[in-house]
């Protein structure tokens, strides 16, 4: 605030506060590994997600491609389907598996609850755990293995009280119940996992403050940004914070549009003289800034075709075929990696029960086929190139080895 005889002026800063997820890790004595600088960063990713409609649309297909189908069940043996319907637990584990992969696109880590039979010589259940419950306890010498703190509510750890369970150990099974957390190497990263987009994120934050300065500008019915100028009046502090709260409190919306500069002045005269900054081109820049923030979301899920997540990107169209090449081109670039981490676990979980069988999680697969492309067709038939070699140009365009035979001998 600057003062003088004669006038007062106040500026309010009107712009919404926000907070982007900050990783960190650090070793509280005697009791827990913080998960991020407040001990809440799967509370903060979790709100990203509900945030940002790009960034919720691509986790969500992500975790469809990578677990949503389930598990492979061809020729397994009642013994390993049996285990796969985790009969004392109210999911079987194609529904643990969906849920698991979801949780290791938000928070690159996932947790299971896992009970031994009374005799500890079985798994008797797999039970789904939520990671963003889940804390790392700090080392103790009497510890063989890593335990866990777990809380309904790490922000109100007083009416939450945290719990102590051991993690998932073959040698000690002393405790029925212990915990399995399974995160995806990264550097830097010692205890917790990190999710791939976390480089993205003021991006998907952006996206959302952009969304709230229209609504709040539409709200307020006032231009984001103003002068209130109360003539031939000058107020001491408290009757001026009285007077700017009132107003704050009246034209106000859910969020804040921009800056309102209030003035108070013992005459019109006095008045401070304001130079409005224009604002007409404002759509264009949100058009581009749009486009800026929807790129960097994409480049951050390292994601190439928007239409395979259900994001419609102006004047780009999309095919059948270019869609499952994308496919293609994604699930041997990104899906791969994180189906033979979730396989590995259970595979790993199987095997104690005496499973000798592999599971496999089903490949993802867009409800459409195929179309091949005339000219494509044409331009390699008349082309000058060897009839084996015309066929295997045809392959590699699509065409199985029976159809390029076919369309090569009868052209």
């Amino acid at each position: 605030m600057e003062k003088n005889d004669k006038i007062k002026i106040k500026v309010m800063n009107m712009s919404s506060e926000y907070y982007t997820p900050f990783f960190e890790e650090r070793k509280i004595k005697d009791s827990w590994i913080t998960w991020g600088l407040d001990n809440l960063f799967p509370d903060r990713l979790l709100q990203l997600m509900n945030k940002s409609s790009k960034h919720n649309a691509i986790l969500k297909t992500k975790a469809a491609m990578i677990g949503g189908n389930g598990f492979n069940k061809d020729g397994l043996s009642l013994t390993t389907l049996q285990f796969l319907k985790n009969p004392y637990n109210k999911y079987d584990l194609d529904e643990i598996l969906a849920r698991v992969s979801y949780d290791l696109e938000i928070y690159g880590s996932f947790c299971l609850n896992i009970v031994w039979s009374k005799d500890r010589k079985s798994i008797a259940q797999i039970n789904y755990m939520d990671p963003r419950k889940v804390r790392i306890a700090t080392y103790r010498e009497e510890f063989e293995c890593d335990h866990y703190w777990v809380s309904d509510d790490w922000s109100s750890i007083r009416k939450n009280t945290p719990v102590l369970y051991p993690g998932f150990s073959i040698k000690d099974r002393s405790k029925a119940s212990q915990i399995l957390y399974v995160k995806e190497y990264r550097p830097g990263c010692e205890w917790y996992g990190i999710p791939e987009y976390i480089s993205a994120a003021n991006w998907i934050e952006l996206e959302w403050e952009i969304a709230m300065f229209h609504l709040s500008s539409i709200r307020q019915g006032f231009h984001p940004s103003m002068v209130i100028n109360f003539a031939n009046a000058v107020p001491s502090e408290e009757e001026m914070d009285s007077v700017i709260r009132r107003l704050r409190d009246e034209y106000e919306g859910a969020s804040r549009g921009g800056k309102v500069i209030f003035t108070f002045s013992d005459s019109k005269d006095t008045a401070p003289v304001i130079t409005p900054i224009d604002l007409n081109n404002s759509d264009e820049r949100f058009i581009e800034l749009n486009k800026n923030v929807t790129e960097g979301i994409f480049v951050g899920h390292r994601a190439t075709n928007p239409n395979l997540f259900g994001v419609r990107v102006s004047g780009e169209l999309g095919n059948k075929n270019d869609l499952i090449e994308s496919l293609q081109v994604f699930q041997a670039q990104y899906v791969d990696s994180k189906q033979q981490l979730l396989e590995q676990t259970f595979n790993r979980l199987s095997k104690i029960n005496g499973i000798t069988e592999k599971l496999e999680i089903n490949k993802f697969k867009l409800e459409m086929t195929w179309q091949p492309v005339v000219q494509d067709m044409l331009n390699i038939l008349q082309s000058p190139l060897a009839d084996e070699q015309k066929i295997n140009m045809l392959i590699l365009v699509g065409y199985s080895e029976d159809e390029a035979t076919k369309l090569v001998k009868n052209k």
